[in-house]
Parts: structure tokens; C-alpha cells; sequence
């Protein structure tokens, strides 16, 4: 067990640390902690994950990612750091929302910094990237579903609270402007872009 805590990567990870001996501590009956207790309380500790996998797989990842998370298909995300499984399942599940990395790292049981650390390597994208990502994501969505739907709505539907960072976002991930995106699906339903 305590090879298993010395190998398993814990890089400026204090808080994912006391997280796994807590839980440990809480729910373990042996004293001390044995193997059969680290694979039924945190069995991540045993698979020894490393954000050092296999490039190509990251790559593919990174590259539908997005579409990944709208679709909520958290199975292929079974290969990545447990940490990051569970950051990445909460932000397909709650990006409309009002999310601080801090948050999210509370929600994945990890420390704000790993998760970044995480985030980067992996996947080659901040936390705040892939947030705007979805968010952009989800308002060409609206915008071609609903030709009639007003930005400023659509703009906190997807969890903008200030329209001008919407508009300068929308632009930077699309090369348009919300209004010429709207237009274009409005003189060219189904038009995908």
C-alpha cells in the first residue's frame, strides 16, 4: 500500500492526497491499510495513473473532445486520469452554469493546480478554453435550431453573464459574429459551420 501511494503521481497534489487518506482512514476496517483495502476504496491508486499515456489516444481525444462532452459520452474518457474523468463529466454536465476551476476541482476531488496541470498536458487546453468551447458550442446549437432566438438570451442561456465577452468569444471560436452567425443559418437552414 505504501509503494502504491509513493508511485501514484501526486505533483503539487496535496489536496487529492488528504482526500484518499481521509477516505481511506474513514472507510478502511484493517489496520494498517492492506492492498484489498486500496483496491476497494482507491483503486486509482493501483492503476497508477499518469498523464504520460499514450499520445495518439490523447490526441483523438483532444480533437472531439467537445462534442464528446455535449454528447455526454463519458465512456471514452475511461483512460484518463480518475481525477480528470470526473472534472471533465462535471463540466458536460454543468458548463451553462456559473464554474470556477476551483469548483471543478472540488467536484473531481482533486487540487486546482493538478487539475490545470491535467487539463494541459493531456488534453493541450485550459480549463477555461474548453469551458468557452462548450459554451460556443451550445450557442451555434441554439442559433441553428432557433433562428429567432435573441443573443443577449442565448448569451446567458450558455453561461455568459456579460454579452461583449459572449460576442468577442462567439468571434474568436467562429470567426463570426453571433448576428452573422444567426443570419447565415436564416438564409441557409441546415448550413453547419
Amino acid at each position: 500500500a505504501k509503494l502504491a501511494f509513493c508511485q501514484y503521481h501526486w505533483p503539487e497534489n496535496e489536496l487529492e492526497l488528504q482526500h484518499t487518506v481521509a477516505r481511506l482512514l474513514s472507510l478502511s476496517n484493517n489496520n494498517p491499510i492492506d492492498l484489498d483495502e486500496l483496491q476497494q476504496h482507491a483503486p486509482e491508486l493501483l492503476i497508477n495513473p499518469s498523464p504520460k499515456s499514450d499520445s495518439s489516444v490523447n490526441d483523438n481525444l483532444s480533437l472531439n473532445l467537445i462534442s464528446r462532452l455535449m454528447k455526454k459520452d463519458y465512456e471514452t474518457l475511461k483512460d484518463l486520469h480518475p481525477g480528470l474523468q470526473k472534472a471533465l463529466r462535471y463540466l458536460g454536465d454543468n458548463y451553462c452554469q456559473g464554474i470556477t476551476l476551483g469548483e471543478l476541482a472540488q467536484s473531481a476531488f482533486v487540487s486546482p493546480s493538478h487539475l490545470s496541470y491535467l487539463l494541459k498536458f493531456t488534453l493541450k487546453r485550459s480549463f477555461k478554453q474548453i469551458l468557452a468551447e462548450l459554451r460556443i458550442e451550445k450557442a451555434k446549437q441554439i442559433f441553428a435550431s432557433t433562428v429567432n432566438s435573441r443573443i443577449t438570451d442565448v448569451s446567458l442561456d450558455v453561461g455568459f453573464g456579460d454579452l461583449s465577452h459572449f460576442e468577442k468569444i462567439f468571434k474568436r471560436y467562429t470567426h463570426m459574429t453571433p448576428r452573422q452567425y444567426k443570419n447565415s443559418h436564416r438564409l441557409h437552414p441546415g448550413a453547419r459551420s
